[in-house]
């Protein structure tokens, strides 16, 4: 019987470990856009996660908190300038992305001024098109004519149809 157990161990020792399964991150088709009215909604390390944000973390929600809404006559109404969504994963109820967008009625632009999504559902930037989908049924929705995006992403916003404009950036930093 001892043999018999040292072959089995023996054996086991022989086979290859078993791969563990890695279980597949979400897809971005698996998040949907929730307008807000509440920065609330929105998990802070999808604010602080922004690259060379020029805000605190803390100052954009005290913004957003008075920027989603308006006083009309003696109701409140959603701010229809100021466009804050969530990202959800509707199975796991759980925002997983926000998107900030206003609109200048002016230029009849939609200007998007940040959009940032957790990074397991990023792949390979195709989170990117669900920016695209939903700037541009915004865009269409609200009869406007161009999507205005600052990015450090031009190859991915390119590869969506986005184009270098004749219009530069121009930044100021300094004392007044």
């Amino acid at each position: 019987m001892q043999d018999s157990n040292l072959d089995e161990v023996e054996k086991s020792q022989k086979e290859k470990p078993k791969k563990k399964t890695k279980t597949l991150p979400d897809k971005p088709i698996d998040l949907v856009f929730v307008r807000i009215f509440d920065p609330v909604h929105i998990p802070t390390y999808l604010v602080d996660q922004i690259k060379d944000k020029k805000f605190e973390t803390k100052r954009f929600y005290e913004f957003q908190k008075i920027s989603c809404t308006i006083q009309v006559n003696e109701n409140v109404q959603l701010n229809p300038t100021n466009l804050l969504y969530v990202l959800i994963n509707e199975e796991k109820k759980q925002a997983k992305g926000f998107l900030w967008m206003v609109v200048d009625l002016l230029t009849f632009s939609l200007v998007v001024n940040n959009f940032s999504v957790d990074q397991q559902y990023w792949h390979k930037g195709g989170a990117l098109k669900l920016l695209e989908e939903k700037a541009k049924k915004v865009m269409k929705d609200l009869f406007l004519r161009r999507i205005v995006w600052m990015t450090r992403n031009g190859l991915f916003c390119e590869a969506l149809g986005f184009k270098k404009h004749e219009e530069q950036v121009m930044v100021y930093e300094g004392e007044v």
